[in-house]
């Protein structure tokens, strides 16, 4: 019996991570072309299991991660073999952008550095709702399900990280509620040492 044990938002939150350090590389570069910006105006995440906006280090920019605020609705789906239990529970999710003014090619920071924090921001909110909304499933169709129309975004106030180059850091949060799939776990009765076999002739 080799059926997991749940783990609930560890589980999630890695899963969500896996997804999105796949899914949002293709799509940057369709926005790339589409939008007419370079590798420089529209980087990659260097970052997808960030924990906090506020907290993440200044050489890893842009970042995205996701934490879990509360879970319901422990909703029975199945039974197996085992006396297992198949849940379905809802969890609100929250995955969050961190943008920092982009640097040019130059090395040099990309002028209206506030503007260029908020417009990176944004762009790749946009990506990220992309992702989610044409993959509910996150790649994970019998585990997973985002339900799109409870998407909510805030996008938050940029914060200044840097006075004399005036970097700024733009943030935004994506609100989902996601359905999870996990199973419960018998625990043994005992463990069988010996075995008594009695053989009978039949009439």
């Amino acid at each position: 019996m080799t059926t997991p044990i749940m783990r609930g938002p560890t589980k999630l939150r890695a899963y969500i991570s896996e997804f999105l350090a796949a899914a949002m590389p293709d799509v940057i570069v369709i926005a790339r072309d589409q939008w007419g910006l370079d590798g420089y105006s529209l980087p990659e995440p260097k970052m997808y299991d960030a924990v906090d906006p506020s907290l993440v280090g200044n050489d890893q920019y842009p970042a995205l991660g996701a934490v879990v605020l509360n879970d319901r609705n422990h909703i029975r789906q199945d039974w197996d073999s085992w006396a297992q239990q198949t849940y379905a529970t809802t969890y609100s999710v929250r995955i969050f952008v961190a943008a920092r003014t982009p640097q040019t090619a130059d090395g040099s920071w990309e002028l209206e550095t506030k503007a260029s924090a908020i417009r990176l921001r944004d762009d790749l909110t946009r990506l990220l709702q992309h992702v989610l909304l044409q993959t509910p499933s996150m790649n994970r169709p019998d585990e997973i399900r985002a339900e799109e129309t409870s998407m909510q975004t805030d996008y938050l106030e940029p914060m200044m990280t840097n006075t004399q180059s005036k970097r700024w850091v733009a943030p935004s949060i994506v609100t989902i509620e996601v359905s999870f799939t996990e199973s419960t776990v018998t625990t043994p009765i005992g463990t069988a040492n010996t075995f008594i076999v009695t053989v009978e002739k039949e009439d």
